[in-house]
């Protein structure tokens, strides 16, 4: 088994500081918020997602699973917050 952490903890740092101080702290894993300001889904491009593999791959981190819920990059006007979020078929 391996412990991984959400770069979540990390919202006031820009993902590439997240992952350092992921891996710094000995995790083997890592959950990648899909969210500002983080691995915006809107904006990411195939170039910044081959650079977040080689960062990873550099430090021996291997990704959980991408948190998906976009609360900041969709919308953040949901009353009941967390809402949309990839998986909403509405959005």
């Amino acid at each position: 088994m391996k412990f991984a952490y959400s770069t979540n903890a990390y919202t006031e740092f820009p993902l590439s500081v997240a992952v350092h101080e992921v891996a710094r702290a000995g995790f083997q894993g890592i959950e990648i918020l899909a969210d500002v300001p983080h691995l915006n889904p809107l904006k990411v491009s195939p170039a910044g997602i081959a650079r977040l593999r080689a960062l990873l791959d550099r430090l021996g981190l291997e990704v959980s699973n991408v948190n998906v819920n976009t609360n900041l990059a969709l919308s953040s006007e949901d009353p009941e917050g967390f809402r949309p979020c990839l998986l909403d078929r509405s959005e």
